[in-house]
């Protein structure tokens, strides 16, 4: 067994009073609370602090402590201080935990509109869209810009996989030049392109319908049936493969304050959806993520 000490530590009294409001403002069956309620659970918390703070002490610098195992998150991450750390898990979890933060941000995540292989439900390939995935295309071009969470205009990210499909999905929406407050400007929804993205790979099941796929590789059927998560199809990649596909993508999201669009494919925003509201991942192969629809995560 090895120990791991995690410390968070925040200088920024603000950066507290925020998180604590933020966090305290709603009562434990999801409701908003009044500002006396808040009022009451802030002085509460407050004094809960102080009593912490009395007889807290840091994990030791001096090397008094250098046979630790620990990670110091200093303002969630500005500043980051390890000892001690050894070993893919340990170094799993540092990595993890320095792009983490306690900022709300808003994630919208679209499948590709309808490609020609969904019109004829085949698998795979790089198909483009039919003329009802242009016109979804068009619809999401001016569903962004009106977009409650992003007015008045405030700096957005846009993802999408290497895939035809997606990039036409995604290439009706604007990208103003912003100026930042703090200097500089943004080129607002600049599209990044990720292989990570990019659907499951059905090997030489790639072009086929699932019809065909039994009729021509009757055993596969089965084991994919049995066992959805971990089956690989042959010559291709598994769920399981996709998650760690998807892993340095989850990091990264991790990190961002803004909102954030991804338009990609079924199977991988099933992995994106299932961690970012707490699906185990074996329930993810199971979940429907519906052609031209815009699914909002706050």
């Amino acid at each position: 067994v090895k120990l791991l000490f995690i410390e968070v530590i925040v200088c920024d009294k603000g950066v507290v009073r925020k998180f604590l409001t933020q966090r305290l403002a709603v009562g434990p069956d999801g409701e908003r609370l009044g500002p006396q309620q808040l009022a009451g659970r802030l002085r509460a918390t407050d004094r809960a602090l102080n009593e912490y703070g009395r007889s807290f002490v840091t994990i030791q610098d001096d090397g008094s402590e250098d046979e630790l195992s620990y990670v110091k998150l200093i303002d969630y991450g500005d500043k980051v201080v390890t000892n001690r750390i050894r070993g893919f898990l340990l170094m799993q979890i540092v990595k993890y935990l320095s792009h983490v933060h306690p900022k709300p941000r808003t994630v919208y995540l679209s499948r590709h509109g309808q490609s020609l292989y969904n019109a004829c439900q085949k698998i795979g390939g790089n198909p483009g869209l039919t003329d009802a995935g242009e016109r979804y295309a068009k619809w999401l071009g001016e569903f962004v810009p009106g977009e409650s969470s992003l007015r008045p205009i405030v700096p957005a990210r846009l993802w999408t996989s290497t895939l035809k499909r997606t990039i036409d999905t995604a290439r009706h929406i604007p990208h103003p030049v912003l100026e930042l407050r703090q200097g500089g400007v943004w080129h607002q929804m600049s599209p990044r392109v990720y292989r990570n993205l990019d659907e499951i790979f059905a090997g030489d099941c790639e072009g086929m319908t699932y019809k065909e796929i039994e009729e021509t590789f009757n055993e596969e059927s089965l084991l994919r049936k049995r066992d959805k998560l971990g089956y690989r199809y042959p010559r291709g990649e598994s769920y399981l493969d996709l998650i760690a596909r998807l892993d340095p993508l989850m990091h990264e999201l991790e990190s961002y304050t803004e909102p954030l669009l991804v338009v990609s494919h079924q199977a991988t925003l099933r992995i994106l959806y299932s961690y970012l509201v707490g699906i185990p991942r074996a329930d993810a192969p199971k979940i429907e993520i519906p052609l031209h629809n815009v699914i909002k995560i706050t």
